[in-house]
C-alpha cells in the first residue's frame, strides 16, 4: 500500500508540474505580447520625432508613413510571433498529453509490481505470524510449573526428614521428578527446533508464489528463456576452423550449420531486465 501511496503521489505531482508549466508559459506570453507592442510603439514614436526634428517630412506626411508602412509591418511581426507561440504551445500540449500516457502506462506497470509486492509482504508477515502461534502453542504444552511446583513440595518434605530412610526416599522422588523435568525440557527443546525448521519451507513456498505472481504479472516463463539470451550464448559457440587428432592437426570436414532461434511472442516488457528484477529480489531471500 506505501508503494501505491508514493506513486500516485508522484502521478499527481508530474500533473501539478505540467500544469503549473502551462500556466506560466500563458503568464509569460501575455506579458511578452504587451512588452513587445509597447516597444515597438515607443520605436515608432522615435523615428517619427527623428523624421520631424531632421524636416525630412511633415507630420502629416510622417503620420501617413507610420500608419501605412511601420504599423502593419508591426502588425505581421506580432502575427508572426503568435502563430510561432501557438505552435510552440501546440507542441507543448501534444507532449503534455504523451507524457501524461506514458505516465498512466508506467504507474499501471508499477502498480502491478507493488501490488504483488505487498501482497508478497503480507504472506511473509503471515508465515511469521503462524511459526510464533505454533512456538507459543508448543511453549504452552510443553509448561512444567506443575512439575517444578511438585518438586518444590518434594524439597520441602526433606527438609522436614528426621530418618535416614526417609530422607533416601524422598531424594529418589527428587531425582525422579528431576528427570521427568528434564525429558520435558528436551522434548520441549526438540518441538521448537522442529518447528523452527519448517519455516525456511514456508519462506521458500511464498517466494516461490511470488516469483509465479511477477512471471505472471511480466507474461514471462521460466522455463523457456528470452531470445536475447539464446542469441548471446549462440554468439559465445563458435565452431573452430581446425580439429586436433592424435596429435595432428587438419581440417574439419563438414560444419552443421546453427540453427536460428525462433523468435518469442513480443511482450509489452523486456524479458531480461524483468529476469534480472526476480533475480535481485529473490537472491536477497536465498
Amino acid at each position: 500500500m506505501i508503494n501505491q501511496t508514493v506513486l500516485s503521489n508522484r502521478r499527481a505531482y508530474g500533473d501539478l508540474y505540467v500544469r503549473l508549466m502551462s500556466s506560466d508559459i500563458e503568464r509569460e506570453r501575455a506579458q511578452n505580447n504587451v512588452w513587445r507592442r509597447r516597444d515597438c510603439l515607443q520605436e515608432i514614436e522615435r523615428i517619427k520625432l527623428d523624421l520631424l526634428d531632421t524636416g525630412v517630412c511633415s507630420e502629416s506626411r510622417a503620420k501617413s508613413v507610420v500608419e501605412e508602412f511601420m504599423i502593419p509591418l508591426v502588425g505581421e511581426r506580432q502575427g508572426v510571433y503568435e502563430r510561432n507561440l501557438e505552435t510552440m504551445e501546440r507542441a507543448l500540449e501534444e507532449q503534455n498529453k504523451m507524457s501524461g500516457e506514458q505516465l498512466k502506462s508506467l504507474f499501471k506497470f508499477a502498480q502491478g509490481a507493488a501490488h504483488v509486492w505487498d501482497v508478497h509482504e503480507i504472506g511473509l508477515a503471515r508465515q511469521e505470524r503462524s511459526l510464533q502461534e505454533k512456538l507459543e502453542q508448543s511453549k504452552v504444552s510443553h509448561d512444567a510449573a506443575d512439575k517444578e511446583a511438585h518438586l518444590d513440595i518434594i524439597m520441602d518434605r526433606m527438609r522436614q526428614d528426621a530418618t535416614e530412610k526417609a530422607l533416601k526416599d524422598s531424594l529418589t522422588r527428587a531425582l525422579e521428578m528431576l528427570d521427568k523435568i528434564r525429558h520435558a525440557y528436551e522434548v520441549f527443546h526438540s518441538d521448537q527446533e522442529n518447528i523452527v525448521k519448517q519455516y525456511p519451507d514456508m519462506v521458500k513456498s511464498e517466494l516461490n508464489n511470488y516469483d509465479e505472481a511477477l512471471c505472471k504479472l511480466f507474461s514471462l516463463d521460466r522455463n523457456k528463456p528470452s531470445e536475447q539470451t539464446r542469441e548471446a550464448t549462440q554468439d559465445s559457440i563458435t565452431p573452430d576452423d581446425t580439429i586436433v587428432e592424435d596429435g595432428m592437426v587438419g581440417k574439419k570436414k563438414s560444419k552443421t550449420p546453427l540453427q536460428k532461434p525462433v523468435k518469442p511472442e513480443q511482450t509489452d516488457v523486456d524479458a531480461d531486465c524483468i529476469s534480472t528484477f526476480l533475480f535481485y529480489n529473490i537472491g536477497m531471500y536465498q
